[in-house]
């Protein structure tokens, strides 16, 4: 079922990223006398975005307590299993350290999206 989980989450994302991909070239496309086209098209593109990050955003909520249940399960057994050693207080460090560099960065949205392709 994690394997399933996983697959539905990569090609849900996958599908809203294409829209995004798409949408980017086609803002680049400049042709002569045909801007109610694009206009139309831009439309088109937002529109199954829309609809593929609904989607996306029904796999996340539909698996969500699956997928708490089992991080904290892998969490527990990784606690368990590495103690207080040496080795597990560096990877906390690390992975502290990370994660603290990566909330820097802020939320993702229309203006910085591209910088993180």
């Amino acid at each position: 079922m994690a394997a399933q989980t996983a697959r539905s989450h990569q090609e849900e994302s996958r599908k809203v990223r294409d829209m995004d991909v798409l949408t980017a070239h086609l803002s680049t496309l400049r042709v002569d006398g045909e801007r109610d086209c694009l206009i139309q098209l831009f439309e088109y593109l937002g529109t199954k975005r829309y609809e593929k990050a609904e989607r996306l955003y029904q796999v996340v909520n539909k698996y969500r307590d699956t997928i708490n249940k089992r991080l904290k399960k892998i969490a527990r057994v990784l606690e368990k299993r590495m103690g207080k050693s040496r080795a597990a207080n560096a990877a906390t460090s690390a992975a502290m350290q990370s994660s603290a560099e990566l909330a820097t960065y802020g939320s993702l949205n229309r203006g910085n999206l591209h910088e993180y392709r």
